[in-house]
C-alpha cells in the first residue's frame, strides 16, 4: 500500500507560511533548501514550502498546492500501473535528490 509522505506548498513568503505550520501544528524545520525552500516535518510527513520564484524544470507555477510524494513497496510495479492509466506521465525511474523518481498524473 502507498503511503502519503511528502506535500509541497509554493507560496510568496515561505518564511511566513513555515511559521505558520510551526507554530499551529508544532512542525520541525528539518532542511533549507538552496533556492529557498523551507522543509519542516511532523517526525512522518514532510512539507516542502518552496517560493513562487523558486527555479524548477516546470513552468512558473502560481502559489498554492504543488506537489505530493508517495512512499510505495514496489516501484517497477507503481509505475507500471501509471503508464497503463497515463501513459505520458509514467516515471522514468532515476535518482533524485528527494524522490526515487517523479510522474505526472
Amino acid at each position: 500500500m502507498a503511503k502519503l509522505r511528502h506535500l509541497a506548498i509554493k507560496t510568496d513568503n515561505p518564511e511566513k507560511l513555515a511559521d505558520f505550520y510551526k507554530k499551529a501544528f508544532d512542525m520541525k524545520e528539518v532542511v533549507r533548501g538552496t533556492k529557498g525552500s523551507i522543509h519542516l516535518s511532523d517526525g512522518v510527513m514532510n512539507l516542502a514550502i518552496q517560493t513562487t520564484s523558486e527555479k524548477s524544470k516546470e513552468p512558473q507555477h502560481p502559489a498554492g498546492f504543488y506537489h505530493i510524494g508517495f512512499q510505495v513497496e514496489d516501484l517497477e510495479e507503481v509505475a507500471e500501473r501509471i503508464r497503463q492509466i497515463h501513459p505520458d506521465g509514467a516515471p522514468t525511474i532515476r535518482a533524485a535528490r528527494w524522490a526515487e523518481t517523479r510522474g505526472k498524473d
